[in-house]
């Protein structure tokens, strides 16, 4: 389980923003994460899932200064579910109200099954992420 926070966004219109996902493996070129078929993204500017380069709508956008948004990842299930905290709200909120990826299966490495937690940004000017303890109240 990971979280975040955004600290500064000065995005603007048509500019990727912010990513949220996990990959199979670090990418060895520059690409807007959910790009690759080996990664699952979350898109903060309009909270559509992104994987394998499709964009699908889901959820509610992320990029709000004090907006947080908590990656849950189930390995036993092979899920990845995105909730967020947008400003002004006390309790986390299960985006799409459902699980947003299923049947992610790493394969088995030298040190058992790994993911990474990785976030994208493209931004115009400051735009600045802090990872999160995710809380007492996390789901």
């Amino acid at each position: 389980m990971w979280a975040y926070e955004i600290i500064a966004n000065e995005w603007y219109e048509n500019v990727p923003g912010f990513n949220f996902g996990i990959a199979l493996e670090l990418a060895k070129v520059v690409h807007e994460l959910g790009q690759l078929p080996i990664e699952w993204a979350y898109k903060g500017i309009n909270g559509n899932l992104f994987a394998n380069n499709v964009s699908t709508p889901f959820g509610r956008p992320v990029g709000n200064v004090g907006d947080r948004i908590l990656l849950k990842y189930d390995g036993s299930a092979g899920t990845l579910s995105f909730y967020t905290k947008l400003v002004g709200e006390e309790t986390w909120t299960l985006e799409g109200e459902r699980v947003a990826f299923t049947d992610i299966d790493p394969p088995e490495g030298p040190e058992g099954k790994q993911i990474w937690p990785i976030t994208s940004v493209a931004c115009f000017g400051l735009c600045t992420l802090k990872l999160i303890p995710p809380g007492p109240d996390a789901p």
